[in-house]
């Protein structure tokens, strides 16, 4: 549990009684060892492996261990039997499984002349090239094991991971004690000087080793113990200086255990502003393509450096540590803020899936503008989702009375994760369905909402006079168009109430003007009547909600090119040649930038698609 000291893990090797059988059969036998295992100790710089080496071991022992290795060593052996001093001709090594394995990385930092040192001294052997080439990358190398002749054994070739990991394995087995070495993230000078010590100390024994090697190794062999033991090693050897190389390793993506336990360790220590250059390089590295496999780690670093976590309810976004200061908080926020957009466009740029949508969505849920559209199924309401996430810094709950018939939303819902697209059932002429919304939205949005956008209207009647207009329909234009807003606003009140920014806007129509009612009285009259006592709604309801800090506009979108726009297209080419008309996207765009630029000062106002203010 946080905050509270974990023990190092107490190691007593499992397999004693094992070993002391087959030490008392080979009272009796005169032989103890019958399997030894060839594996390379080092990977050269073009990628290929070398310096095979040869261990030897008891195989009841390591059948006793896992069942992995039970497997591998039953029946008739996959490799081969022999003689105990015969010559071991290896394929090679390039085409075995070195390429995932961190051990070798780690091995390539000792000096050369130390590892074979340890190797003649404590494993005896001797390496015979088959040509007169001595640097065994480019040739098949031929070994032959030196031992007392007598009895068969049976040799496996380890083809995923390096000599000296198992070497540790097999000393473990036998007597239950581990040392790792310093991991390579704290400086090859520590790891060797620490090496050379511990030999002085203990010449008889193998050389220390990578706990991240043994990690991997314990973890297929299912030696759960030492595993934990090399886990435990890991999360030790961290400090400031070290802890983010390690966060973006590819081991570390390899293994989401070790990486939460690093983002865990990060937290608690290093949120603070010394760690931003660190920060910022990895950045630099994400947004050129070379630390994808680090967007996991990143994400959850990000979560913890930018967000300011209200109810810290999520394992991921975890309470601050008691030593960081709110200042420090801030200042920490602030900073990587402006690294974010910085990086923003070269992040998103750089794949073909942006990275940047997946790390800029997990912030925009927290710490960026929100914002819910009503009646997004098509038409403006549809243009005003696609346009805002086009900005990776916004999230966005479209709404709609069946999104399910909606093809616009489902491909918006297939191109955009969850965390940056949310689609929500509502109907807003059903008082429980806007209910049943805000609860949903609610729980979406812990920061509250930053924007509401009451888009969804209908025009049912568009060439019909008042005279002739069916009543029946008319009240369902009203129902949408004017009741329908102040059930959403009602409903959206407390979650506007909580947000930063406090936008409402009201999409009405040029038609709802008083002043222009005489130049339109021949189309839409039914839609203009309702639009009219929406800007009436919007001029009074503004004015109250002024005081609370809430700014609500009422904007015309212009003759839009939508199924309903274009009910009106041959009466407006006659009769309003010149007024334009708007794709969805363009229209949506400029209304957008009127919200955007909308302040509370010059609430209450009725607005142009073009951004000047219409008559009322």
């Amino acid at each position: 549990m946080k905050g509270k000291r974990v023990n190092r893990p107490s190691l007593v090797s499992p397999f004693h009684a094992d070993l002391q059988f087959a030490l008392t059969d080979s009272l009796l036998s005169g032989s103890f060892i019958d399997v030894r295992l060839c594996a390379c100790s080092r990977r050269l710089p073009s990628g290929r492996v070398d310096r095979p080496g040869v261990l030897y071991a008891n195989s009841e022992v390591l059948k006793a261990a896992s069942p992995y290795l039970r497997g591998l060593l039953a029946g008739g052996f996959a490799e081969s039997v022999g003689a105990l001093d015969g010559e071991i001709h290896e394929t090679n090594p390039i085409a075995y499984d070195y390429e995932s394995d961190s051990d070798l990385e780690d091995d390539g930092g000792e000096d050369e002349g130390e590892a074979s040192n340890t190797q003649a001294q404590s494993w005896p052997k001797k390496i015979v090239e088959s040509t007169g080439s001595t640097t065994g990358a480019t040739t098949t190398p031929t070994i032959q094991a030196m031992g007392t002749a007598g009895g068969d054994i049976r040799t496996v070739m380890i083809k995923d991971s390096a000599y000296t990991t198992w070497q540790n394995l097999l000393f473990y087995l036998y007597t239950g004690q581990v040392h790792y070495a310093p991991l390579k993230s704290q400086g090859v000078e520590l790891r060797r000087s620490e090496t050379r010590k511990y030999r002085v100390i203990h010449p008889r024994r193998p050389p220390p080793y990578s706990p991240k090697s043994m990690y991997r190794l314990a973890n297929i062999l299912g030696l759960d113990g030492l595993k934990l033991s090399a886990a435990y090693a890991i999360k030790e050897k961290l400090s400031a200086k070290n802890v983010l190389d390690e966060l973006c390793s590819t081991f570390s993506s390899r293994y989401s255990d070790i990486k939460d336990e690093q983002v865990r360790y990060f937290e608690s220590h290093c949120r603070n502003s010394e760690m931003v250059p660190q920060l910022r390089s990895k950045l630099e590295l994400l947004s050129s393509g070379t630390l994808s496999h680090s967007v996991p780690a990143l994400v959850d670093l990000f979560c913890l450096c930018l967000i300011e976590v209200k109810t810290p309810s999520s394992a991921t976004i975890a309470p601050v540590a008691e030593h960081v200061t709110s200042a420090k908080r801030t200042g920490f926020r602030q900073q990587w803020w402006n690294i974010v957009r910085d990086y923003d466009t070269a992040i998103c740029l750089s794949y073909s899936f942006p990275v940047g949508r997946v790390i800029f969505s997990e912030i925009a849920l927290l710490d960026m503008p929100s914002y819910l559209i009503t009646g997004a199924s098509r038409g403006i309401g549809l243009a005003f989702v696609a346009e805002l996430l086009q900005n990776v810094n916004n999230i966005v709950i479209a709404t709609a009375r069946n999104p399910d018939a909606s093809p616009g939303l489902r491909q918006l819902q297939e191109q955009y994760p969850k965390d940056r697209l949310a689609i929500v059932p509502m109907d807003v002429a059903d008082t429980s369905s806007v209910r049943q919304a805000a609860e949903t939205a609610a729980a979406l949005l812990p920061n509250g909402l930053d924007w509401l956008i009451s888009n969804a209207g209908v025009a049912l009647q568009p060439g019909v006079t008042y005279e002739d207009c069916n009543l029946d329909a008319l009240e369902q234009e009203l129902q949408v168009n004017t009741i329908g807003p102040i059930k959403v606003v009602r409903a959206f009140l407390p979650l506007i109430r909580q947000g930063d920014l406090k936008k409402i806007a009201l999409i009405s129509s040029g038609l709802a003007s008083l002043e222009m009612a005489p130049a339109y009285c021949e189309i839409s009259n039914t839609y203009a009547l309702t639009k009219a006592a929406l800007n009436m709604l919007g001029r009074r309801w503004g004015t109250m909600l002024q005081s609370e800090g809430i700014t609500m506009i009422l904007i015309d979108p212009g003759w839009v090119a939508t199924d309903m726009g274009h009910t009106i297209d041959d009466w407006m080419r006659q009769k309003a040649p010149d007024i334009p008309s708007y794709t969805p996207r363009q229209s949506a765009a400029r209304c957008l930038r009127i919200i955007s630029d909308a302040k509370l000062e010059n609430a209450v106002e009725f607005y142009s698609v073009e951004g000047v203010k219409d008559p009322w």
